[in-house]
């Protein structure tokens, strides 16, 4: 699908799993839940046509869902990916000057004739799986972040900066409900994600990777309880893991069909070498991230052996751990004057661990400490609470935006549509607002499972 104007030229070429629609002069994917109606596709690209620029921003403020949309025409070209960046859009210039905008990296990389990676990049990129911010491992190739949109302005008809629309952990307030009142909330706003979910599904199986973890349970549970029993949950890995077993009695108890598909480094082997593979994994990058491929040989299993229907909606638990306060330890809480740079040794050394370069180049390890911090923004102090409200937005914003979420493009490959419930933006707005005591540990959450 193509779309040109004199100051922007639109290229899409991903039709996977999801298909992109075309109303007018606007383009998207994925579907919408807007003042209460579920948009497909096809009525999201009729809806997106009738709205000005200021309207779309109101619209981007209200709205749930995964998306991605584009608008262009002789007035400008505006794009946007939800909260999650589940629909990755890459962008930059042409030779010609024209913006370009694409779902495919590799088509901004090619028209605008880039073909060095600087060394900080790909440094970058070898030790830590992403580069991060709006940034790829070309300069003139970037992309939205989680939860931001970009338009052109009218006049000289060059892209403004990304605006962020969205932003995890910005709307903490000092709630004054009880836990009861709280657990009360929170259970109508599963029951509304999950109704939405359903209502999404038309019908059709839902498949459920459904591990030990508390968070593909909970799915599982709710579906159960709202009565939607056309449900296949399958659970991989060696024989006989202790995950294994209790997927399996979970699905028992919820009267939903159990496949066990056994992994083995063989079967990795296997598949590693395939076309398959490789055509997945050269796309799936989007010059931005290490593939995340770790299901692609359960998912190749489940469709060449024609074991779920070909209509299929897998609905993976991402990520419930972070949302629901997994990344807020209760002794962090407690500590009141935390250096930034306590918080930046935190995010550096877990997430750029891929090769040890700290006593080899300390040149690099503080470039990327600079990087972190412009990406987050942290004060120089922190208090127990605002660090772990940083730490998981570096968490929201760069690993699960980035890298976490990107792993759907393997059932995308493979023809299947996905849904990720727990990153609809109604609970997310929920445990945002949630005071971090009771995020701390999972505590709430834990209380709610009981």
């Amino acid at each position: 699908m193509e779309k040109s104007t004199d100051s922007a030229h639109i290229k899409l070429t991903d039709y996977a799993g999801f298909a992109w629609y075309k109303s007018g002069d606007a383009c998207v994917k994925g579907f919408a839940y807007y003042e209460g109606r579920l948009y497909s596709c096809e009525h999201l690209a009729a809806f997106i046509e009738r709205l000005s620029a200021p309207e779309l921003t109101s619209f981007l403020a209200e709205v749930s869902g995964n998306f991605a949309i584009i608008k262009c025409n002789d007035h400008g070209v505006f794009a946007a990916v939800d909260c999650i960046r589940s629909f990755p859009l890459f962008y930059g210039y042409g030779a010609d000057g024209r913006i370009l905008i694409s779902d495919d990296a590799d088509v901004i990389r090619s028209a605008t004739g880039s073909n060095t990676i600087p060394k900080n990049r790909a440094a970058e990129y070898l030790t830590g799986k992403t580069v991060t911010g709006r940034h790829t491992l070309f300069p003139e190739v970037q992309h939205l972040c989680a939860g931001e949109y970009i338009n052109s302005d009218s006049h000289t008809k060059e892209l403004s900066e990304p605006t962020p629309y969205f932003a995890y952990g910005e709307a903490k307030t000092d709630y004054a409900s009880t836990e009861e009142q709280l657990l009360d909330e929170l259970d109508e706003v599963h029951h509304n994600v999950f109704s939405r979910l359903i209502e999404s599904l038309d019908g059709r199986h839902a498949v459920l990777p459904l591990s030990g973890g508390e968070d593909s349970r909970l799915i599982a549970w709710y579906l159960n309880r709202l009565g939607y029993d056309n449900v296949t949950c399958i659970t991989y890995g060696p024989s006989n893991n202790w995950e294994a077993h209790i997927a399996k009695e979970v699905a028992n108890s919820l009267g939903f069909e159990w496949k066990f598909i056994p992994t083995s480094h063989k079967k990795w082997a296997h598949w590693f070498d395939r076309p398959e593979r490789k055509a997945l994994t050269t796309r799936a990058d989007g010059l931005t991230t290490t593939p995340h491929i770790g299901e692609f040989p359960v998912i190749a299993s489940l469709h060449q052996d024609g074991l779920i229907p070909e209509d299929s909606v897998i609905i993976p638990g991402h990520s419930g751990g972070l949302i629901t306060g997994n990344h807020t330890p209760s002794k962090v809480l407690e500590r009141e004057e935390i250096p930034k740079s306590s918080l930046i040794e935190k995010v550096l050394n877990k997430n750029y661990n891929s090769w040890k370069f700290r006593k080899t180049n300390p040149e690099l390890a503080e470039k990327l400490h600079r990087k972190i911090s412009s990406v987050i923004e942290p004060p120089d102090y922190l208090d127990g609470e605002s660090y772990c409200d940083y730490s998981e937005k570096w968490e929201w914003r760069e690993r699960h935006g980035n890298y976490m979420v990107n792993s759907v493009r393997v059932y995308e490959y493979w023809g299947y549509e996905w849904r990720l419930p727990l990153w609809d933006i109604d609970l997310v707005k929920y445990w945002n607002k949630v005071p971090a005591h009771f995020r701390a540990d999972r505590y709430l959450f834990n209380r709610y499972l009981e």
